[in-house]
């Protein structure tokens, strides 16, 4: 977010979930919209599993577009366990083996073996410090959030989504077909070379590239 607002942005970043977890989605998402303080030209990003949410925001609040970065996404009226379900490849077979046991874990409170697996696969490209710094645990049921069909697409909205080619938790080869099915009529996806998480990794160049897409879209608030 730093390397944002220097580039002119008024950014806010939403700690989305609890607040959805113990609420109905869309009380939610108006509780949370509350933050964005009735400001306009919003441009929302999500990461990772909070690309099920940014939907929910667009049907509230008047968005100017949304940036989809290695993130978990759905089509009209389906839910991410749809996708599963479905046969669907999302996330790598070291991912699996290793989510249930580090997930329920704080990084205060994790193994040296589950440190390793972490590194390797979420943090393998980022500063040292990303696992103490940014690792929590999900202390309540993410299958809450994957029972959330997507509501019904704003045709007008700008949407991009960043792939990025050396996620070793979610394919990257996924996330390139998912891109073709969030309601683009014209499908805007960007390779980057990174890991799961880019804003850690290369956030300079992360921050350019929206700060690029803002302004194709005529600027905004960007919110993270």
């Amino acid at each position: 977010m730093a390397a944002l607002t220097v580039r002119g942005h008024y950014c806010i970043a939403i700690d989305w979930l609890e607040v959805f977890l113990r609420n109905d989605p869309f009380e939610a998402t108006r509780r949370l919209a509350r933050q964005l303080n009735n400001k306009s030209q919003v441009i929302l990003v999500g990461h990772s599993l909070a690309g099920v949410v940014l939907p929910f925001f667009s049907h509230l609040i008047e968005v100017k577009a949304e940036i989809y970065v290695s993130a978990l996404v759905t089509r009209e009226n389906e839910t991410l366990f749809d996708r599963l379900f479905s046969g669907d490849a999302i996330f790598t077979k070291e991912w699996l083996v290793n989510y249930q046991d580090i997930s329920s874990r704080g990084s205060a409170s994790l193994t040296e073996d589950q440190i390793d697996a972490l590194q390797h696969l979420i943090f393998h490209d980022c500063p040292p410090s990303s696992i103490a710094d940014f690792w929590r645990s999900a202390h309540v049921d993410l299958s809450k959030l994957y029972e959330m069909p997507r509501p019904n697409e704003k045709r007008h909205l700008s949407r991009h989504y960043v792939v990025c080619t050396n996620d070793r938790s979610i394919h990257p080869s996924w996330q390139r077909e998912s891109a073709m099915g969030i309601g683009l009529s014209t499908p805007r996806y960007i390779e980057f070379t990174s890991g799961h998480c880019p804003q850690l990794a290369r956030p300079q160049d992360l921050a350019t590239l929206i700060d690029n897409l803002a302004q194709q879209c005529a600027g905004g608030q960007v919110t993270d």
